[in-house]
């Protein structure tokens, strides 16, 4: 007798069932509806069979004592029961068990259990466990939650349980993580028909601000987040409403209560180039994904953490009633930490004890208590870090997205999958100067150990194709997805909410004039940076003033993908670009002259960290020193990107490090990415080998781009510096790529 049908494990699409009994979010017992006639015909057979005299023969015999895992019958007033013995008492008379069809624990005598019947053990038990998987394991646990969810449930004799997972092991049980979901009808006019909607359980309880009630993310970031040269307070479990103001570490300045009402958040920065991965925070009811660059991810956990020291303990600065709608403020959520907010307004009949506040660098918007909500701000000078995106493709099936779509799609974008480190991956399918970034989106999807699908699995899923293999959306044109009546659904979730394309700045090159004899061209050049801060800009690619059927110098720099490569740009006679596109990209020589001059004597870098510019040594057959930005750290290594290179090296021996001189800061990256217009006719690995081919057998590695495009990133064909032929045209006549 299986503890988890063959019909659960099989389940993918929702399916109805009721509710047996609640012990916590992560232990609820349920029984699918289809099987309760199953289940009547069942008991039916066992009160057939044991309230015959063929029950004396299933009787335990004197002395013998039920055994814990084990199948018995068990006899309660007025119905038989299937049960699994959990274990007995001290004395040995009393023992507790699970009625497995019933979906309980009761506690009996020896003298109610009798043997099983064989013909009872075929079944599998027609209840099973789930639980709620969007709440932390750590939460939920005391019995006002319980009660809680047993008085939504009360009332609703079946309920829809959308599967988020497969079924893992809890506390010893199989138990299938999901969402529960049902029907309610609202009366939002007295004179209009009640309106249907579906509610989840997941967002009542966090609604209703039980502290104990956490979800998956918060709780892991609180610890995930912690670096060593951060200072990031402890977090109690209890609201902070009556807490007495401690010395902060760090302080906040303080702000004038006039303008404050003025100030707003400074826009997101939009990232300047079409691929890259992000860590998802919140997806709301139009459909739009609010995502954080990942090498961003530093930045934000040390304002987190600056504003956390300054709040953990303070009291209400202002009177409740005070709050203007649309005024910047900081706000603790139900994770008990505090973030930047903007307030929304005060909750109808609530007399301004409760307010609606929108935290600005997730996107989403929530009910707090008016007197967590601070008129005193941190981190001004920071841009809001969540930026919206909606896919490029897709649209629901019907006139918006159902509400258990967009529970579907939150879970699988959401940072805090795979044990919070879920990244997806990212190519932006439109202009990089709209919000919302209209986008494809790869999930993650890693094999369990001893999966058989290895051979044929592939990690990176497509989500606009998982939604319609789902039949939760549709495939459309980006015209449908930009028309107007969808550019009106999601106007409401902006919130006020803009976008800023990333802001430009002087190259820094006097360095490089002072420590090499090139010429670096004209110092007034202007590059794209994607933060003020960076101290290696990355660049605007409309600043270069190329149209299509432009034709430009280059080198190859290296082979990312089989239709993307990474270029020095260079001069060259003839070249159809701009001075300014040149004065950019002459820099390389005296860049990497300046590099092998002066990395050597630079100080090593003792402790690399997540986010550092560092001064690499590849060898000489790697070129040498060359520019690189830590992208993790581990106790084995830590992965760079070799930013003037487009390529990424894991280093064990940090040895090689050097800090990189201020000379060659500021300089912009020397890798050009370049989308080959490709399509791939054989298997990809074979044609990123024979392109590989191709390209390096080029002497020097002297060639040009047919600029067909230059729109946010490079599109064009690689050709021969002589008669514009392109190099790989013999991979199109062997029918192994066709050329766009």
């Amino acid at each position: 007798m299986s503890s988890v049908s063959a019909t659960t494990v099989a389940m993918t699409g929702p399916l109805q069932a009721e509710i047996l009994q609640i012990t916590s979010p992560h232990c609820i017992s349920v029984r699918l509806s289809d099987a309760k006639d199953v289940f009547c015909l069942l008991q039916e057979s066992l009160s057939s069979v044991y309230c015959s005299d063929a029950r004396l023969q299933y009787s335990l015999q004197p002395g013998q004592y039920p055994s814990s895992g084990q199948s018995y019958a068990v006899s309660l007033p007025g119905a038989w029961y299937r049960g699994l013995v959990l274990h007995p008492d001290q004395d040995m008379t009393r023992f507790k068990v699970r009625l497995v069809d019933a979906g309980r624990v009761v506690e009996v005598s020896a003298a109610e259990l009798y043997t099983l019947a064989p013909q009872f053990l075929a079944q599998n038990s027609y209840s099973f466990l789930v639980h709620l998987s969007q709440l932390s394991q750590d939460s939920g646990g005391d019995q006002e939650v319980v009660n809680y969810m047993e008085e939504l449930v009360r009332d609703q004799a079946v309920v829809t349980l959308h599967r988020r997972a497969p079924p893992k092991l809890v506390d010893g049980h199989w138990s299938l993580p999901v969402e529960i979901s049902w029907t309610e009808f609202e009366d939002l006019d007295p004179f209009l028909p009640a309106v249907r909607r579906e509610v989840f359980m997941s967002q009542r309880l966090l609604k209703n601000n039980n502290s104990s009630v956490k979800t998956v993310s918060f709780d892991f970031e609180l610890d995930d987040t912690i670096e060593e040269d951060i200072d990031t307070p402890e977090v109690p479990n209890m609201k902070m409403s009556g807490c007495k103001k401690s010395q902060p570490k760090t302080t906040a300045k303080p702000v004038n209560p006039t303008k404050t009402t003025q100030f707003k958040w400074t826009n997101p920065e939009l990232p300047s180039r079409r691929h890259f991965y992000a860590r998802a925070t919140h997806v709301d009811d139009s459909g739009q994904i609010y995502m954080h660059l990942q090498d961003q991810r530093s930045g934000f956990r040390a304002l987190r953490s600056e504003i956390n020291n300054q709040f953990l303990k303070s009291s209400p600065d202002c009177a409740l009633d005070s709050f203007s709608p649309n005024q910047e403020v900081m706000a603790q959520y139900v994770d008990n930490v505090w973030y930047r907010a903007r307030f929304l307004g005060y909750v109808p009949d609530s007399e301004y004890q409760n307010s609606y506040v929108l935290f600005v660098d997730f996107g989403n918007t929530s009910t707090v208590p008016t007197n967590l909500v601070r008129i005193m701000l941190v981190g001004q000078d920071k841009p809001i870090y969540a930026f919206r995106a909606v896919l490029h493709n897709v649209l629901s099936n019907s006139l918006s997205w159902a509400p258990g779509t967009i529970d579907f799609m939150q879970d699988k974008v959401m940072y805090t999958q795979l044990g919070g480190r879920n990244q997806i991956k990212v190519s932006v399918e439109s202009g990089l100067d709209r919000q919302p970034l209209l986008v494809s989106i790869m999930l993650y999807s890693p094999l369990d150990p001893g999966d058989t699908r290895s051979e044929v699995f592939k990690p990176w899923i497509d989500l606009s194709e998982l939604l319609v293999k789902k039949k939760e959306a549709r495939y459309v044109g980006l015209e449908q997805i930009d028309s107007a009546e969808q550019r009106r659904s999601r106007r409401p979730f902006d919130y006020g909410v803009g976008f800023t394309v990333t802001k430009r700045r002087k190259v820094n090159k006097e360095g490089l004039e002072r420590n090499s004899t090139g010429s670096v061209g004209d110092s007034e050049a202007n590059v794209l940076v994607s933060r003020s801060s960076d101290q290696i800009p990355r660049l605007d690619l409309t600043g270069l003033q190329l149209q299509p059927g432009s034709v430009i110098s280059c080198r190859l720099a290296a082979v990312d993908t089989w239709d993307r490569v990474y270029l020095h740009l260079v001069s060259g006679e003839g070249d159809q670009a701009s001075v300014g596109t040149r004065s950019i990209y002459s820099c390389f020589t005296s860049l990497d002259r300046c590099m092998q001059d002066m990395c050597r004597d630079m100080p090593p870098v003792i402790r690399p960290r997540e986010g550092l510019t560092v001064a690499l040594w590849r060898g000489k057959d790697g070129k040498g020193w060359c520019r690189a930005e830590v992208v993790t750290c581990e106790e084995s290594g830590c992965l760079v990107s070799v930013v003037d290179w487009g390529i990424q090296e894991w280093i064990s021996d940090t040895r090689l490090f050097r800090e990189l001189p201020e000379q060659c800061l500021g300089v912009p990256v020397q890798a050009v990415a370049l989308q080959l217009p490709l399509v791939a006719l054989v298997e990809e690995d074979t044609v990123q080998a024979l392109l590989t081919e191709c390209l390096l057998s080029i002497e020097n590695s002297e060639m040009k781009v047919a600029v067909t495009s230059c729109e946010g990133q490079m599109f064009g064909h690689l050709v021969d510096k002589e008669n514009n032929e392109v190099l790989y045209r013999r991979l199109e006549k062997e029918k192994l790529v066709r050329l766009l």
